[in-house]
């Protein structure tokens, strides 16, 4: 729950390994050692660091009942480690084998731009999520809970991941120069399954809220053994599109067998209206964006339709009440910011300026006093 904190270690982090790195590498001639040397020493580091800030604070040693819990939790997660390797990773050692270093070279570059989606807006997001998800889950509408914070974490997927595919040309351009431009072919399948990954993730919390991490475990060895016959199948013919076709099919499949096991176990209400809804627009916004040329001006006009999917999901109505009444009320409260002291603004009137920058009566949610900040169900 402290993330600013978090967000300094990490920081600081990532200087200190830096630092280390280019120490070990330049100065030091470790090469690839020094790389993985660097990320030893400041993990480690920083972990009993961590570890001494907790017990300092009062942190508490498991005892052997609680240990044996956590095993029987964790036991099934380590296999699952594995598949999920296989799942990313895989479709590599086959390119590698049919095509060379070089096509791996191209393909792990159009999946990193890929993987920053997640990193963008699944990642923060669920960690806020993941730290209220188990009170929640207590609560009586729990189901419709978790299924709006589903629609909601991605619907933040989609609008990162929107303007990945819409500037991928760029992306593989900065990043890797001529000789990888091949790699923005595979920037929109490879976005396509992190979108399932993300709903296959998001659903993992009917496993995790209920303490039963065995299904998840035979889930994924089942999409793992279905993309292993696809990559085998798909990459020989189709090289880097067969290896991307095949992994959105994996994880296609993970997300239905989740949703599958989860509901077993822990029902949720999803909205699949809006989900549709937004998947739609952000795919046909993309589809617009194909028959643009490769010039300078459709950089502009990509950014355009970029801006134009969130401006679509408001004017189609997909925002519920309560949403529409938070961003009024953030809106307000921005804007009274803002607002010269010679006017007059103090804190308690800038509460007040939230129906009046809506001028509608849905801003006068009952989820929603005026005068507190603005709040959304299962959110902070």
């Amino acid at each position: 729950m402290e993330s600013v904190t978090f967000v300094a270690v990490t920081a600081s982090q990532f200087v200190v390994r830096v630092t280390v790195c280019v120490t070990l590498v330049v100065w030091l001639r470790w090469g690839a050692t020094g790389v993985y040397t660097a990320g030893a020493l400041t993990s480690g580091a920083y972990g009993l660091a961590l570890c001494l800030r907790e017990l300092l604070r009062g942190g508490a040693w498991p005892n052997v009942r609680h240990l044996g819990g956590l095993l029987r939790f964790a036991l099934p997660m380590a296999p699952t480690g594995l598949c999920v390797f296989v799942l990313q990773y895989g479709d590599r050692f086959f390119l590698l084998r049919g095509y060379g270093p070089a096509a791996v070279g191209v393909y792990g570059l159009g999946y990193k731009v890929a993987l920053a989606v997640s990193m963008f807006s699944l990642a923060p997001l669920y960690m806020v999520w993941n730290a209220r998800m188990f009170k929640a889950a207590e609560a009586p509408d729990a189901p419709q809970v978790f299924g709006r914070m589903f629609t909601r974490i991605l619907a933040a997927f989609m609008l990162v991941g929107l303007a990945a595919c819409l500037f991928r040309d760029e992306a593989a351009a900065v990043l890797g120069g001529a000789k990888y431009a091949g790699a923005s072919a595979v920037v929109a399948p490879v976005v396509l399954a992190g979108l399932f990954q993300a709903a296959a993730s998001l659903m993992d919390a009917g496993f995790y809220v209920r303490r039963r991490t065995g299904p998840k475990l035979y889930v994924t060895l089942a999409a793992t053994a279905v993309i292993l016959v696809l990559y085998a199948v798909l990459i020989p013919s189709y090289g880097l599109m067969g290896a991307a076709l095949a992994t959105v099919a994996g994880f296609a499949l993970l997300a239905l067998g989740t949703y599958w096991a989860t509901q077993r176990i822990f029902p949720v209400e999803y909205e699949w209206g809006r989900l549709i809804d937004l998947t739609g627009l952000a795919a046909g916004l993309y589809m617009v964006s194909r028959f643009l040329p490769p010039s300078g001006w459709s950089v502009v006009v990509r950014a355009g339709l970029w801006l134009l999917w969130p401006a679509l999901v408001w004017l189609c109505g997909l925002p519920s009440e309560e949403e529409r009444a938070y961003v009024y009320a953030a809106v307000g409260k921005a804007l009274a910011w803002r607002r010269p002291a010679a006017e007059g603004t103090t804190a308690g009137h800038s509460g007040q300026l939230a129906p009046q920058v809506a001028g509608d009566s849905r801003s006068e949610s009952p989820t929603m006093e005026p005068a507190e900040e603005p709040v959304m169900s299962g959110l902070p």
